[in-house]
């Protein structure tokens, strides 16, 4: 008996750029986001928010009321999602809210993080028409 194998099929390259998600803050959760989210995005790592180039999205990882007002003022538009200590009181998550986010997630599973911003994008998505 004999077995015969064939070559795989060659993928076909994707045809449409990737969704750009920048992460601001932990290069540790910006790796661990980008093994969560499905293929066709790519995750970007800033060390800071002025280090922070254009993306689809943004995530501010220890995000504050502050640093979430100013990535809502230099990225105008873009989906911005604070993640938070766990522990940190509820005036924090309010604080980041009403600066702009879009959403507050407290720090820990990513699939959680990532299934916030996948519904961040799919909003604006629908609202953009």
């Amino acid at each position: 008996m004999s077995l015969h194998t064939h070559a795989p099929a060659a993928v076909p390259p994707p045809t449409d750029p990737p969704t750009v998600v920048t992460l601001v803050g932990s290069r540790y959760l910006a790796g661990a986001l980008a093994r969560q989210l499905p293929p066709g995005y790519r995750v970007d790592h800033a060390p800071r928010l002025d280090a922070a180039v254009p993306a689809d999205a943004v995530v501010l990882s220890g995000a504050t009321p502050s640093a979430v007002a100013a990535a809502v003022r230099q990225h105008p538009g873009t989906p911005v999602v604070a993640v938070i200590d766990p522990a940190a009181p509820v005036a924090t998550l309010v604080g980041v809210l009403e600066a702009g986010a879009d959403t507050c997630v407290r720090a820990g599973e990513t699939v959680l993080l990532a299934s916030h911003l996948l519904a961040c994008l799919r909003r604006r998505q629908v609202t953009a028409g």
